[in-house]
């Protein structure tokens, strides 16, 4: 009987490490691509750019590393915002990434 309750637990353990590989790697891929964004284009940086400094006047927070964690916290969803909104954000990235190599920015 205990044996299949340590394959149980052996399998859920793997499970969850799966997800939680995935829901990295989705963070990462997201946060690149924003980078890219940022970086490749001024009107989407100077509207982001806005954006978060409103967003700072608002923010309350005891200490500057309270206020970091938020910012970690927001710049996060507004990267997954941007991946939701746009329609492949990866692959738009990408393209504009290849387009700025070939001489079309």
């Amino acid at each position: 009987m205990h044996g299949w309750v340590c394959w149980t637990a052996i399998v859920v353990i793997l499970i969850i490490g799966l997800y939680w590989i995935r829901y990295n790697h989705s963070k990462r891929f997201n946060l690149t691509s924003y980078i890219v964004y940022l970086l490749l284009r001024d009107e989407i940086r100077n509207d982001h750019k806005a954006k978060l400094q409103e967003w700072l006047i608002k923010t309350e927070a005891k200490d500057a590393s309270a206020l970091f964690l938020l910012t970690e916290g927001a710049l996060e969803d507004m990267a997954d915002s941007l991946a939701k909104a746009e329609t492949g954000s990866i692959l738009a990235s990408r393209a504009m990434l290849w387009n700025y190599k070939k001489g079309k920015p």
